[in-house]
């Protein structure tokens, strides 16, 4: 699923394929938890294939954000250690 984000506070959801390839980033849920934020490496292109051009180009739209079922995902993500040292800016894009 993915989400579009709207300005002044109003999103809405939908369901999506991400195109085979994708590199996504998955920020670990919280102990039983159902499901997960996450982002890909490459915003900018998802973006592209993700949110339609008439959204992208509206004043209301401010950014789109994924998340999964864990139930979906089972073992399809490769764990990775933690970055070391930590970045000090933020990975997140916008």
């Amino acid at each position: 699923m993915f989400v579009l984000q709207k300005a002044p506070s109003l999103t809405s959801s939908t369901k999506g394929v991400l195109p085979a390839g994708t590199v996504i980033v998955a920020l670990e849920p919280t102990p039983d938890a159902e499901g997960f934020p996450a982002y890909p490496e490459d915003y900018d292109a998802l973006e592209e294939s993700l949110v339609p051009s008439d959204v992208q180009s509206s004043p209301r739209y401010s950014a789109y954000a994924l998340n999964f079922n864990v139930k979906d995902i089972g073992d399809l993500l490769e764990p990775l250690p933690p970055l070391d040292p930590r970045p000090k800016d933020s990975l997140l894009p916008r």
